[in-house]
């Protein structure tokens, strides 16, 4: 029996049917590249799949309350010119919209990798 299976979202999971097809393969003595031929998944998804359990466990931690377009959002407005960057990221959050904690905001400048840094006036390294 050949099941292709596609894969629109490459995020989503498998689904309970499709694990059991894929061990059931591996047990027939299929090698990983053969079944990867076959499915049409991924080598480190069947990997994971033969290698661990039929049901695949819930995602652990805390849902994010932004998304990526809002950071990047929040990003590109605090850096559109000096008088935003000098702004508290509140302020900034406020004017878009958003109502979140700081230390959500905080969170967030941190994923998309922005961190707002003190300038410092650099001593001379020899003497003037």
């Amino acid at each position: 029996m050949l099941i292709k299976i596609t894969v629109a979202n490459p995020q989503r999971q498998l689904t309970h049917d499709e694990r059991l097809h894929i061990q059931t393969l591996r047990q027939e003595g299929l090698s990983i590249q053969r079944i990867v031929n076959r499915v049409g998944v991924s080598r480190s998804t069947i990997h994971e799949v033969i290698h661990g359990a039929t049901t695949p466990t819930k995602p652990r931690g805390r849902h994010s309350i932004l998304d990526t377009p809002t950071h990047r959002r929040l990003v590109f407005n605090v850096t559109l010119n000096v008088y935003q960057q000098r702004k508290p990221w509140r302020q900034i959050a406020q004017g878009l919209g958003i109502s979140v904690l700081d230390h959500a905001l905080t969170a967030a400048f941190h994923m998309m990798g922005y961190y707002r840094r003190k300038v410092h006036r650099k001593p001379f390294l020899t003497a003037p």
